[in-house]
């Protein structure tokens, strides 16, 4: 978190992990990604914004898929509002 004024705060992170399927499609790998956003502070209140960027490297290479399977990457846009106590 990185403060602009009393009231705005940037914010930055990484995020890594890995990811496993369910359904027996070998669909497994590690995910990682970045996230940037904007929080405004009011009083007990804080508004805020984010937008991430996600990376699946996860592929279904079995010798059995007829078909090549992956997961695409994906970009998020998330809000938030908070009451602090």
């Amino acid at each position: 978190m990185f403060n602009l004024t009393n009231n705005i705060n940037l914010t930055a992170g990484a995020n890594l992990g890995y990811e496993m399927a369910e359904d027996n499609s070998n669909l497994d790998g590690m995910v990682y990604g970045i996230q940037t956003g904007v929080e405004y502070n009011l009083n007990h209140w804080s508004f805020g914004g984010e937008l991430g960027y996600t990376l699946h490297n996860a592929e279904d290479d079995s010798t059995m898929a007829i078909f090549k399977a992956s997961l695409q990457d994906e970009a998020t846009l998330m809000t938030n509002v908070t009451y602090h106590f």
